[in-house]
């Protein structure tokens, strides 16, 4: 049924009120799970970080002396001496004054708002950088300094597609050598146990796996173990898909998997570490700092110096060049 003729309705009123949520819905991911893992991290002192790495013999089956024998000292292996430099991370963020004063929806001050969203989006940036393969750079007055992924200390216990490697790490110097890209290979369930044997046999105690989602949902449809998957549904209960792997029964005890976002890992590389070896260190915590006037305006800037420490590598698996 038609309206009344000259019935006057919104579509020809002037002046109608907006009708907007006051609420702001972020829909970008914002969850950091391998830097949250860290904890608050170690406080440094100059630019360039280093920490010592040293290892037992092996086992020595026939260690036997001749009664009454003299000696000679056994030859000494001096400890290695690792390092990374300090990347030093900023948000700017400039408003005018208008912006800042102006009614808006979902926030009162733009400035704080921005701020906000830039903390959120520095730690995106320091747990990207500590999971990459970028070669370390010291840095000079122009060339701004970057610690040395996660990738180029993983060079113990690593597996690589054909003709892939990561370099060795000189002693007291900075790795400046990405890891060279082998041929990719799919992720198999004999690939990862391989690695997680190594890792051991190394000395290290595999516990958590970070891996993209697409390489979960690899493992979530490949990986079959030794147990089915079923579960026992109570006669009043529901029924459930089992659709996901969590966590990875292996003989020195389970390794959970956790999810990381494709920004923040390479889709061909996968990490297994110890749940310890991994540190952060800082030079200065994540400070906002009120920039001067220089006119109608509002400046901050969101600044921190971060590195990564890899305090053991034998607690570091890298399974690398996945398709």
């Amino acid at each position: 049924m038609a309206a009344p003729t000259n019935t006057y309705t919104t579509f020809a009123l002037r002046g109608n009120k907006e009708d907007v949520d006051n609420v702001i819905y972020n829909l970008d991911p914002t969850e950091t799970p391998f830097v949250s893992s860290l904890g608050s991290g170690t406080k440094v002192e100059a630019r360039n970080h280093e920490w010592q790495e040293d290892t037992y013999a092996a086992a020595n089956k026939d260690n036997a002396r001749v009664e009454g024998d003299d000696f000679a000292g056994q030859a000494v292996v001096p400890t290695l001496m690792l390092r990374n430099t300090i990347q030093t991370f900023t948000k700017d963020i400039v408003t005018s004054g208008v912006a800042n004063e102006i009614a808006k929806y979902g926030r009162d001050d733009e400035q704080d708002y921005q701020m906000r969203k830039a903390s959120v989006e520095i730690k995106k940036d320091i747990e990207a950088a500590m999971l990459s393969a970028n070669p370390g750079v010291a840095g000079n007055t122009t060339t701004a300094s970057k610690m040395a992924g996660m990738e180029l200390y993983a060079n113990i216990s690593v597996s690589h597609g054909a003709t892939g490697s990561t370099a060795a790490i000189t002693n007291a110097t900075l790795p400046t050598v990405a890891p060279t890209d082998g041929t990719q290979r799919t992720l198999t369930e004999t690939i990862f146990v391989a690695g997680l044997q190594t890792m051991w046999e190394n000395g290290g105690m595999p516990k958590v796996c970070y891996l993209t989602m697409t390489k979960k949902g690899v493992v979530n449809s490949t990986f079959v173990g030794i147990a089915q998957r079923r579960v026992d549904v109570p006669p009043a209960g529901f029924a459930s898909v089992i659709g996901a792997v969590d966590i990875y029964a292996w003989d020195t005890g389970p390794v959970a998997f956790v999810p990381l976002y494709q920004d923040r890992i390479r889709q061909r590389t996968l990490f297994v570490t110890d749940g310890a070896s991994c540190k952060r260190a800082y030079l200065r915590p994540i400070r906002r700092l009120r920039m001067g006037k220089t006119g109608d305006n509002v400046k901050d800037m969101l600044v921190t110096d971060v590195t990564l420490k890899v305090t053991n590598r034998r607690g570091v698996l890298k399974i690398a060049d996945l398709s």
